[in-house]
This record gives structure tokens, C-alpha cells and sequence, in this order.
């Protein structure tokens, strides 16, 4: 599903949050969705940030939710969280050690929209829906 990467470094906020999304196949693909390996993301390059929170996960996402880019380290550089999500592809008990599962709200709370994204209002000035907080 996400391909991350930050070659500025740690300091750089920068990455992908997924916040109240649906993670389903489409109705095309819905017959053959448990034969194609599919994750929640791999880390493109070092650095990578993708935080997944209040998300429907699909029965299409493997168990272990991420993987290695093959060939790379950059798993051990990289910030994935989860936090509150929910379907078949939301049981965290085979995630890979680097990924993080939020416990709480506040663990989180950087990667709203208001938080994340920097002054929101040009956003709402668009007059696009948009949820700020958690």
C-alpha cells in the first residue's frame, strides 16, 4: 500500500499517514486478493515515516502488515505506527519488531492533520473535508 522514504534524515517531518481510510480490495480483485502478497508498506528508503490510525484494514493485508525492502536496512531507520484500526488485517500480534503499536491517543497525536500537515486552513479554505484531530 506505501512506499516511504527520507533521504534528509530523522529531523525531516516528513511521510504518509493514513488516518480513518479503508484498506479493501476493489470489487475486481476481491476473488483473488488472498493470492497476492499484499502489506501495509515496505520502507523505500531510510527514514521512512507512514503512520496507519483509526484505518478499516482488509483480510488482504498479510498478518505480519509490513515488509523489508529487499536488499535494504531501511526497516531499522524507519517509523511505522499503528494505532486503533480496525478489520481482519488490523491484528498487530505478527507485526515485525520495528513497528510501532500505539497504545494510547497522545502517541499519536503528532500525526493528526493539525499537527502533521502544519496550519491547516488552506485546507478548509479549499473547502475540503478534512478531520484535524483524532
Amino acid at each position: 500500500v506505501t512506499a516511504d522514504g527520507n533521504e534528509k534524515g530523522a529531523a525531516m517531518k516528513i511521510g504518509i499517514v493514513l488516518h480513518n481510510c479503508r484498506i479493501i480490495p476493489d470489487k475486481e480483485l476481491e476473488a483473488d486478493k488472498l493470492t497476492i502478497k499484499s502489506y501495509l508498506g515496505r520502507p523505500w528508503k531510510k527514514f521512512a515515516t507512514t503512520v496507519i490510525i483509526g484505518t478499516e484494514i482488509g483480510d488482504l493485508i498479510k498478518p505480519e502488515g509490513w515488509t523489508e525492502w529487499q536488499g535494504e536496512q531501511n526497516h531499522k531507520t524507519a517509523k511505522y505506527i499503528e494505532f486503533n484500526n480496525r478489520g481482519p488485517g488490523a491484528a498487530t500480534t505478527q507485526r515485525p519488531p520495528w513497528v510501532k503499536v500505539a497504545k494510547s491517543a497522545a502517541e499519536v497525536e503528532t500525526y493528526t492533520v493539525a499537527n502533521w500537515v502544519g496550519p491547516a486552513n488552506w485546507i478548509q479554505e479549499a473547502n475540503v473535508p478534512v478531520q484535524l484531530g483524532l
